[in-house]
C-alpha cells in the first residue's frame, strides 16, 4: 500500500491543471506517476501524461482553452463555481488574496486568485487543518465535482480532474462538516 502524501499529490496537480507552457510540458512528460498515493488517481495521471507524451504543445494549448475557457460548465474557477458572476466571487477573491498574503503564498497573478491551479498551490501551506478540510470540503471539491461534470468523457483533461477528486475525498474521508468555513464566508 502507498503511503498517502496529499501535497505530493498536489504537486502534479497544479502542473496539469494549469495553462500547458513548453516548460510544464516538458516537467510532466519526466513526471514519475508512481509517486502519486492512490492506484486509481494514478492510472488517471499516467493515461493524461501519456496522451501529454504523443501531443504536441499546440494541440494541448488548444484542447485546454476549448476545454477549460471556452465551456462555463468547465471554467478553472472555483469562485466561479460557488457564486456565478455574483459580486461575492469578487469577495471570495478578494479572501483568497488575503489568506494568500498571510501565509505568504506567491503566485503568478496573471491568473485569478480562484484558478483551481494557484488554489490548489496554497493548499499544503494552509496549515490550519480545520479551515484547509472545510475549504476542500465547501468550496474545492463542489466545484471540480462541476467541472467533472461539464467534461465529456472523450477529453483527456476529464482524467486529471478525476484523479483531483479521488484525491480530495480521500483527505475528507474523516471530515463530516457542514456549511460554508467560516474564514472564506461571503455576504
Amino acid at each position: 500500500m502507498k503511503v498517502y502524501a496529499f501535497s505530493d499529490n498536489l504537486n502534479i496537480l497544479v502542473r496539469l491543471l494549469e495553462y500547458p507552457l513548453a516548460g510544464s510540458l516538458e516537467y510532466l512528460k519526466n513526471f514519475d506517476p508512481n509517486s502519486i498515493s492512490d492506484n486509481e488517481a494514478e492510472k488517471l495521471i499516467r493515461k493524461f501524461l501519456q496522451f501529454i507524451g504523443i501531443t504536441n504543445l499546440d494541440t494541448v494549448q488548444e484542447l485546454y482553452a476549448t476545454t477549460f475557457d471556452l465551456q462555463p460548465s468547465c471554467y478553472p474557477y472555483i469562485g466561479y463555481h460557488l457564486f456565478g458572476e455574483d459580486y461575492r466571487r469578487g469577495s471570495f477573491m478578494a479572501k483568497l488574496k488575503e489568506v494568500y498574503r498571510d501565509y505568504k503564498y506567491d503566485y503568478n497573478e496573471k491568473e485569478l486568485p480562484d484558478h483551481v491551479s494557484v488554489v490548489l498551490g496554497f493548499l499544503p501551506r494552509y496549515d490550519n487543518e480545520e479551515e484547509r478540510v472545510e475549504f476542500i470540503e465547501f468550496c474545492l471539491l463542489p466545484s471540480v465535482e462541476k467541472m467533472e461534470q461539464g467534461l465529456s468523457d472523450g477529453n483527456p483533461y476529464k482524467d486529471p480532474i478525476r484523479a483531483l477528486l479521488i484525491i480530495l475525498r480521500k483527505e475528507l474521508s474523516n471530515s463530516k462538516k457542514q456549511g460554508l468555513p467560516t474564514i472564506f464566508a461571503v455576504k
